[in-house]
């Protein structure tokens, strides 16, 4: 699935309550701690983030949940692919695996249930729905785009050395 077709199924959410990202605005801080909390205690959170990656998660879910709030009061879909493409890139080139997002996800999914209202959980689904489905997609195309990154500077190396 290339960019393209990753907006072509983006779920609509110009239309969710202020009320909604309201609430989530008002509990972002205790979400973030409970998902920073709740991941740290994972038995295999090196493997999902890298070795020395600790911090570089917390800051992503901080800036996660930040976009996500900030998606919610200005909804664009083109930014919404483009930032997550950025991210896969950035987290992925920086030794996050694959699994990290599925359990990233899913951990918040919970964690939305736990403190916000249920009309607010199911307004803000459709777009971690969005998310866990679009996992396999974004992570082919940042390797892809890695490899290709990767495959360039060997070969300006190369052309560097023989020089």
């Amino acid at each position: 699935m290339n960019k393209q077709q990753l907006l072509d199924i983006v779920p609509d959410l110009s239309n969710i309550s202020e009320n909604h990202v309201n609430e989530l605005h008002q509990k972002m801080d205790k979400l973030i701690a409970d998902m920073n909390e709740t991941m740290c205690k994972r038995s295999d959170i090196n493997s999902l983030v890298g070795q020395e990656n600790i911090r570089m998660m917390k800051d992503n879910h901080a800036n996660h949940l930040r976009f996500v709030h900030s998606l919610l009061e200005n909804f664009s879909q083109q930014v919404l692919v483009d930032t997550v493409a950025w991210v896969y890139r950035s987290y992925r080139s920086r030794g996050f695996h694959i699994n990290y997002w599925p359990a990233q996800i899913n951990t918040w999914i919970e964690l939305f249930k736990k403190h916000l209202s249920e009309d607010a959980v199911t307004s803000i689904y459709p777009l971690y729905k969005w998310f866990s489905i679009s996992i396999p997609h974004f992570s082919q195309m940042s390797d892809n785009e890695l490899n290709h990154v990767q495959s360039g500077l060997s070969l300006h190396n190369t052309t560097v050395n023989n020089d």
